[in-house]
């Protein structure tokens, strides 16, 4: 019994000597290896070698990502188009019928303004239905293009706002009844396609109204005739100043009245065109899709009920909004909108047609608070899934998950943060004539 103690205690005794000097050979080889694989930073600047700097996890530093919202990136968190991607000038129709650039937004958040926004991704996470409504900001910075090299619009001294209008100042020798000066005008405005008015100072009360909106016996000692440099559907073009200048012309003629431009022609056309490129580059939407459970769609009776208890109206289209404020000053936050099963928005009321598609979207850069009025959207459409027994998915049909929703507000979040870095406030009345 001894001889067998004996035994298993010697071979217990090389086991344990077997496995330490392994150990021991493992340690030093990882030692030598190192040691092969090192580099003096001294010796490498003096032979001219370059290296890479990169993370602890092996990858090339970066400070900027691309998103986009009507494109989703996975992953993505960074700054313009879009949001809910963003807009070269490729467009796509709203709802609403306003003609939408390509948005695919591809924002960047820049830790620095001199540093370049990348290129986004391939690989698209959770979201924007592209076709139906404005993908995110439209115009993607080229690669390497740093914002700082962006032609940023002029600002008015006096109010440090961005100027958006073309104005004409007609000085009349004599007050002018509305009527009057209303018909010249009619004569004009059809032939564009942005917003054209006309402005002039009441002589009763000595301060500068909309004419359209005056007594037609009301009197005006001055004039001022303004046209929009851009908007949702591009840049002012040259036909478009030459026609606003015969308008003027028209005026100044039929009054006798001398005018002046607020800036000049060439300048004018210079603005246009950088308001243009912002506007193309951060107009976006947001948007989540609910769909059915069951092949037979959603009834719209249903549909309106659930539309009602989450406080929504209705407008002209039929489609349903969520708004906040008094009437005089009302705000839309998000809309609501019903298409059949072939995709076409305006179901009525009364139409007894199965509903197969909920769309709930929001212009990213026209809401104040974007952030807070995006999670409040995601509730809404969360309620309406439960209440109809339908489920919220992203453009290609794949449900929703809480990834999804961050990779989402992440992008609004970066949208509205790159905008006030070119000197735009989602929501502002400049934001609300550009996008």
């Amino acid at each position: 019994m001894a001889d067998l103690y004996l035994i298993f205690f010697l071979v217990g005794a090389v086991l344990f000597l077997g496995i330490v000097g392994y150990s021991y050979w493992q340690k030093s080889r990882v030692h030598d290896d190192k040691k092969s694989d090192y580099v003096d930073p001294l010796f490498a600047q003096i032979s001219g070698d370059k290296t890479d700097v990169s993370t602890p996890s092996g990858h090339t530093e970066q400070s900027d990502t691309t998103l986009s919202l009507s494109t989703a990136d996975e992953g993505a968190s960074g700054a313009e188009s879009v949001l809910p991607d963003i807009k070269p000038s490729a467009n796509a129709s709203t709802p609403s019928g306003h003609t939408k650039v390509h948005k695919e937004p591809s924002l960047t958040k820049p830790s620095s303004s001199q540093q370049p926004v990348p290129e986004s991704p391939q690989v698209r996470e959770p979201s924007l239905r592209e076709a139906a409504i404005n993908s995110m900001p439209n115009d993607k910075l080229a690669e390497g293009q740093s914002a700082a090299e962006l032609v940023k619009p002029h600002t008015d001294p006096k109010t440090s706002s961005m100027v958006t209008e073309l104005v004409a100042r007609i000085k009349n020798p004599g007050p002018i009844e509305q009527q009057g000066l209303l018909g010249l005008f009619r004569k004009h405005d059809f032939k564009f396609h942005r917003k054209v008015h006309i402005y002039g100072l009441n002589e009763l009360t000595d301060m500068w109204r909309d004419i359209e909106f005056e007594l037609p016996s009301a009197r005006f000692t001055e004039l001022g005739v303004s046209i929009q440099l851009a908007d949702r559907e591009g840049a002012m073009s040259k036909k478009e100043l030459h026609d606003f200048q015969q308008m003027v012309l028209e005026f100044t003629n039929a009054y006798d009245a001398p005018f002046e431009f607020s800036m000049d022609l060439d300048e004018a056309l210079a603005q246009a065109a950088a308001l243009d490129k912002l506007g193309r580059r951060y107009d976006s939407m947001a948007v989540l899709n609910v769909v059915p459970r069951s092949k037979s769609g959603f009834r719209m009776a249903d549909i309106e009920s659930c539309a009602r208890d989450l406080m929504m109206s209705t407008d002209k289209n039929g489609i349903f909004m969520k708004t906040e404020g008094h009437k005089s000053n009302m705000t839309v936050l998000y809309r609501l909108a019903c298409t059949d099963g072939t995709g076409q928005f305006g179901i009525t009321v009364s139409s007894a047609a199965p509903v197969h598609d909920l769309v709930v979207y929001m212009n990213v850069p026209t809401t104040n608070d974007p952030e807070r009025v995006f999670e409040a959207m995601v509730k809404d459409a969360n309620s309406l899934a439960t209440w109809l027994d339908g489920k919220v998915v992203d453009r290609v049909g794949k449900v929703m998950t809480q990834r999804s929703y961050s990779t989402l507000m992440q992008q609004v979040s970066d949208i509205a943060f790159s905008m006030q870095q070119d000197g735009l406030t989602p929501g502002d009345a400049v934001s609300k004539k550009l996008f």
